[in-house]
């Protein structure tokens, strides 16, 4: 089956970590490159317990706010709508354990910026908290739904990824085990920012604080 370009152009996490739980906001750019109107598709994980807690869809000057639907099928008419008025509109859903985001229709060389807010709970490793952001490449679909493809490739995108962590006690250890990071200290707020490759986000992101009640100084606060 042949490989469609997925329209993801550029993906900005940001995470604001107090206690046990992490706030973050998620900006996704799309970009249509095909020779017909596609809707896009993004696939992602939070952690056991998270929630998205608002949405929000841009282009151009244009904008609109997404509402709650306890009724998943008249959110899917909503939808449906939507696109057949030609409008453009994001849907998103709970598969499983995963989250996934429609967006569609995008017209041949338009651009569309879907926001997303969510809140997560951290989980507990050794000695320590990790906040994590857990993603499957994106895909591109025509319509039809039965002209779908198989198969999507992952072209370079542009993304950063920021968790702003609160550490009033300071904190020992630091650690980044699936990217490389930089960190910044400042008084009672780390920031870990990972640096950014073509290609990031294919791969889940895992970032580990162990506090320090004692105040030690820091053990790591660089990689890669």
């Amino acid at each position: 089956t042949h490989a469609h370009p997925s329209p993801l152009r550029c993906v900005v996490v940001e995470a604001s970590i107090q206690g046990e739980r992490a706030s973050m906001s998620l900006r996704l750019s799309f970009e249509n490159t095909e020779r017909q109107p596609i809707e896009a598709l993004h696939y992602f994980a939070l952690a056991p317990g998270g929630r998205v807690t608002a949405l929000r869809v841009a282009r151009g000057e244009q904008e609109a706010v997404g509402a709650w639907c306890e009724d998943p099928v008249d959110a899917f008419d909503r939808y449906d709508d939507a696109l057949e008025a030609g409008h453009v509109a994001a849907l998103w859903e709970v598969r499983g354990d995963v989250m996934a985001l429609s967006v569609g229709v995008l017209g041949v060389g338009e651009s569309v910026e879907v926001h997303l807010s969510a809140v997560a709970p951290l989980r507990q490793g050794e000695g320590g908290w990790c906040w994590g952001w857990f993603t499957q490449p994106a895909a591109v679909s025509g319509v039809p739904e039965e002209q779908r493809p198989a198969r999507v490739s992952t072209p370079p995108f542009e993304c950063q990824v920021e968790a702003s962590w609160e550490v009033p006690g300071g904190f020992k250890a630091l650690g980044c085990d699936t990217h490389p990071f930089q960190v910044q200290v400042q008084e009672d707020r780390v920031t870990v920012s990972l640096v950014s490759d073509e290609r990031m986000l294919a791969r889940d992101v895992r970032v580990c604080l162990t506090p320090n009640e004692l105040g030690l100084e820091p053990e790591a606060l660089s990689s890669g």
